[in-house]
């Protein structure tokens, strides 16, 4: 059996080097289209992993909440996790966690002299850290987030603040909303995974959102026990996994009882490790996200371009076979088997293909840079996931070697021995495999080339769309929560100068990437609610966007008063309301003075919502610049050189409105 394989592993050398422009030929095609399909199969792969790194991560859930209109979000009550934990026995831990800064606006943090914006803070309960298993690298772990005025860092925010010192104990301050909040670092803790769909790098506790709370809304306690307000994310851990169907039923009988106290909301757990990929029409949902409908088609493609590489190799090979007639009857002379014949041809494909593995390796390392900057993800081998990599490859290869291998190994043993010595061609049947397989690749072919037209087609379209607003020379810069205090300074800077058109401001980071909805109550509708998009801007809104009013007016200085909240409304409200006569109504507590077109400023992927626009200039994070073209340089100098009036110990931070869509 091993001098066997030895004769043919010795064969299949002399036959690959004998043959170098063939094997040259057929080692470029399958290192190719196993770099192409592998690039997509590590693509689908890390997008998989996503929450699966938490050792819990098949006992946790995250509630969504849901109303009588099938609308469904992730942010609950605050009181409910312990109205939970008391009435449903199976679930056996808890935790809540507010991303502040969608609420309260931009946070910045300082430390040790420096200052960075806290994004990625959150405000969680001690039980948070338990739940995903944080692991803490410094400082006490008993007692961690019990006290509002304690912070843990991320290892990474260690360094970048702290450097190589020890930082606990160390005072660093919050910043949010023109308030400063010290907190004392208590702990240091290893970086979430990368593959978590909610990112923290500083933790406090979920006090901290209370004392912010309290600068804007004098009434904390009553915004804390209200049974409608709704901004914290609850996950929970069960016991067991089967429990969730019992614990469903008995949300649902609570939810009906119309003789208990308290009724628990209509309620829906969503497995941790699906958040990911299966959160499509899910509102108000600030983690990150995947697209279920994108990994299909992009497995499926690596799947055809395998085939397309393993058939190449079998019409190529085939095609060659007539070269080794006589080399295949003179071993059948002299004793070889049929099964001899096929381990010897199958060994040729399983080294050929393994003999273009490591070049795929190494050409899937310098595609990353190229295929990140294109389109704008990294596709990296993840050292957590390097088994599952090493095995689908391996599996893979070997598997295109085979099925590859398989038909010629049956086509050439099969020849008769003097047709083989007397001719150097073999007339086959005329319906063969290799006429199939040519068929199916030109198939194949054809179809991934339409698909490409199709795509470039809707790309182009994607593009050059009518948004409802201007996308051309609109600049936008977004300010931390420092730079906001200088807001009105900034706008009337911009407005004075002779390189804009127009000035203002809004609290979206546009382009958003994910809409902040809120409900509110319809007149002459029985308290009917629906879901409205609500943006607060700047007076010249419209204008600098280049968005039409068709009924009534835009922002004007006058709209000051303190009981008097003008906002405007976008064609959709209309749609959706059926109001007849817009101009003066209200919503709530805001009076509508004005009707603009529909725009969007996401992307396609979202629909345009029923939005409000109200004029709030204290609650904005993103200037929208309008200037004249051909003058970006002396612009970006005009900015620069304002920053450093204004704010000079921050630097600006903007970009293209087209440019930030595209990507």
């Amino acid at each position: 059996m091993v001098r066997g394989t030895i004769f043919n592993l010795q064969i299949t050398t002399r036959v690959l080097f004998k043959g170098k422009i063939y094997t040259l030929i057929n080692l470029s095609g399958l290192i190719l289209g196993l770099t192409a399909s592998f690039l997509l199969f590590v693509y689908a792969i890390n997008e998989l992993s996503y929450n699966r790194s938490y050792p819990d991560a098949k006992h946790i859930y995250r509630i969504i909440f849901k109303d009588n209109k099938g609308n469904k979000q992730p942010l609950g009550p605050l009181f409910l996790k312990n109205e939970l934990l008391r009435k449903i026995p199976e679930i056996e831990q808890s935790s809540r966690m507010i991303n502040p800064e969608y609420f309260t606006g931009m946070i910045r943090i300082k430390g040790m002299g420096l200052s960075q914006e806290a994004f990625d803070l959150i405000c969680a309960d001690p039980e948070f850290i338990q739940l995903f298993s944080i692991r803490i690298t410094r400082g006490i772990t008993s007692g961690m987030l019990e006290k509002p005025n304690r912070i843990l860092i991320s290892e990474t925010n260690q360094h970048k603040l702290f450097g190589n010192s020890n930082p606990i104990g160390k005072t660093m301050i919050i910043n949010t909303n023109g308030e400063n909040y010290p907190v004392t670092v208590e702990g240091v803790f290893q970086d979430l995974p990368w593959n978590s769909t909610f990112k923290a790098g500083f933790i406090v506790n979920i006090g901290l959102y209370t004392q912010i709370l309290q600068s804007t809304i004098p009434e904390i306690q009553a915004e804390w026990e209200s049974r409608q307000d709704n901004f914290v994310t609850i996950y929970c851990k069960v016991k067991n996994e089967r429990d969730i169907d019992r614990i469903k039923q008995q949300i649902r009988f609570q939810h009906g009882s119309s003789t208990s106290s308290f009724k628990i909301p209509d309620l829906d757990f969503q497995p941790l490790n699906r958040i990911y990929l299966d959160s499509a029409g899910i509102n108000n949902d600030f983690s990150t996200r995947g697209n279920k409908d994108n990994l299909l088609i992009y497995i499926t493609l690596a799947i055809f371009i395998l085939l397309l590489a393993g058939m190449n190799y079998s019409i190529l090979s085939t095609a060659r076979a007539a070269l080794r007639f006589r080399e295949i009857g003179m071993r059948k002379v002299l004793g070889a088997t049929k099964k001899n014949l096929r381990s010897q041809l199958l060994i040729e494909s399983l080294s050929l293909s393994l003999l273009a593995l490591p070049f795929v390796f190494i050409l899937l390392g310098l595609l990353n840079p190229i295929v990140g900057s294109v389109y704008g993800k990294d596709i990296f081998l993840h050292a957590n996931l390097m088994k599952v990599y090493a095995g689908l490859f391996i599996g893979l290869t070997l598997a295109v070697g085979v099925i590859s291998g398989l038909y010629l190994a049956v086509y050439l043993s099969s020849i008769k021995v003097l047709t083989a010595l007397k001719s150097n061609f073999y007339i086959p049947k005329r319906i063969t495999l290799g006429k199939i397989l040519l068929i199916i690749q030109l198939i194949i072919t054809i179809m991934l080339v339409i698909s490409m037209v199709i795509i470039f087609q809707q790309v182009h379209y994607f593009l050059n769309r009518d948004a409802g607003l201007v996308k051309e020379n609109l600049l936008m810069v977004y300010l931390n929560s420092d730079e906001n205090a200088n807001i009105k300074q900034f706008e009337n800077a911009f407005n004075k100068s002779s390189l804009t058109i127009s000035c203002t401001s809004a609290s979206a980071k546009i382009p958003d990437r994910s809409a902040k909805i809120s409900s509110i109550k319809i007149p002459g509708k029985d308290k009917k609610k629906i879901p409205f998009e609500v943006i607060y801007t700047g007076i010249d809104f419209f204008k600098a966007l280049g968005v039409k009013i068709i009924q009534g007016r835009g922002f004007l200085p006058s709209d000051t008063s303190s009981d008097f909240f003008p906002a405007v409304i976008n064609q959709e409200v209309l749609r959706i309301t059926n109001m007849g006569q817009p101009i003066g109504a209200r919503l709530g507590k805001y009076t509508i003075v004005g009707v603009s077109t529909n725009f969007n400023i996401h992307t396609l992927h979202t629909k345009i919502n029923p939005t409000l626009i109200i004029y709030n200039p204290d609650i904005v994070q993103t200037l929208i610049i309008r200037y004249k073209n051909g003058d970006e340089n002396k612009l970006f100098k005009m900015i620069r050189d304002t920053f450093h009036h204004l704010a000079p110990d921050c630097q600006p931070d903007y970009k293209f409105f087209d440019q930030e869509l595209n990507s």
